[in-house]
């Protein structure tokens, strides 16, 4: 099943120890998978590369360093049952 393939691709283990997606729930969700022939990605291990000549144009020059990176996981409040935190949330990583 697409879903479970999905889920397991985020965070493994996951999708066994999860409730479910009911019948209902699985009529409102697609998955869809795209071929992709080529992608391009621009990546810099250091500062800024703008051309020279580009600096003096009224146009802000610069970049926005992103990181993911998984924060102190946090147990729904609603849930009453104490459950012990499962491993793969613990060592969570991408």
């Amino acid at each position: 099943m697409a879903a479970e393939r999905f889920a397991e691709h985020v965070i493994p283990g996951r999708w066994d120890d999860a409730r479910q997606p009911s019948a209902s729930e699985m009529k409102k969700t697609m998955f869809i998978a795209v071929d992709m022939e080529e992608a391009s990605a621009k990546v810099r291990d250091h500062g800024v590369g703008d051309d020279l000549e580009d600096m003096d144009a009224a146009v802000w020059a610069g970049l926005v360093p992103l990181k993911l990176t998984p924060g102190v996981p946090v147990q729904d409040e609603v849930q009453t049952k104490e459950v012990a935190l499962p491993g793969y949330v613990k060592t969570y990583h991408r």
